[in-house]
């Protein structure tokens, strides 16, 4: 056995986190060894968590078929969705497909650059927003020039022009959950509707009815929406939110014949 001390991340092995023994020296002077939880301490905690994520983003490299989506909702939505459509003998996301949120569209294009750097092409999935649309170009134009069919805009599965993720859960879906998230009723008005997209007109009928929406409601909104899914009869689900989804599994699917996802 051999026991050493460092500060450095990358003389820790990310795959058994459970063998380091973080230490921290009290306001007493005294060290204090931690052996089941993580100190506080910043400087302490950052070796831990940067080997913990290099060993994590090690394991998707490993992964034949991998889709980039942009933020944790879609991650939330989609895994439910396609569990969902599993049950109904639906079109779902194959078995070896796994989902990965950049936590932005602004990160994709970096987060593709280190899958490619390993040999691995992701497809990317994002909205049909101004951002998903300007990411979308950007990435057609450079990194998957050649390779434009493993970038794939959700207004090509839903037909709309303008869509988010929580387009495809739809309204129905979306507001009730939303409503008792908050313990208030918010109701859309043809004054709301000004944008195609579903929150901006949340976010419109919120400010209208002087409605504080807190940071983060919408990652919120699809954790307390998808663990719903995950307790309660799948039926539940609206039809058409099933029939759109599948659609997209279906498309999703489908592109991951068109390129090669490895070299």
């Amino acid at each position: 056995m051999l026991i050493y001390t460092t500060h450095s991340p990358f003389l820790l092995d990310g795959d058994h986190i459970e063998r380091v023994r973080p230490v921290t020296e009290e306001d007493s002077g005294h060290s204090r060894i931690a052996i089941d939880e993580w100190p506080s301490d910043r400087e302490t905690i950052f070796p831990l968590q940067a080997a913990a994520g290099y060993a994590i983003m090690q394991g998707l490299f490993q992964h034949r078929k991998n889709i980039l989506v942009e933020g944790i909702s879609d991650y939330f939505y989609l895994h439910s969705l396609s569990l969902i459509c599993r049950a109904k003998s639906r079109t779902s996301l194959s078995d070896d497909v796994y989902i990965i949120p950049c936590g932005g569209a602004r990160l994709i294009g970096p987060l593709a650059s280190l899958f490619l750097s390993r040999a691995v092409r992701p497809l990317i999935l994002l909205d049909g927003d101004e951002a998903g649309r300007a990411r979308g170009n950007a990435l057609m134009k450079e990194l998957y020039f050649g390779n434009e069919q493993a970038v794939l805009m959700l207004p090509v599965v839903l037909h709309k022009d303008d869509c988010e993720i929580e387009d495809l859960i739809g309204e129905t879906v979306i507001l009730p959950a939303l409503n008792q998230m908050l313990g208030v009723e918010i109701a859309l008005a043809d004054v709301d509707r000004a944008s195609a997209l579903l929150l901006e007109q949340i976010r419109a009928a919120a400010v209208r009815l002087d409605v504080s929406l807190p940071d983060g409601w919408e990652s919120e909104l699809a954790r307390r929406i998808s663990s719903a899914w995950a307790t309660i009869e799948s039926v539940s689900v609206p039809d058409d939110v099933l029939d759109r989804a599948s659609n997209l599994f279906q498309n999703i699917n489908r592109r991951f014949t068109q390129f090669e996802p490895r070299g």
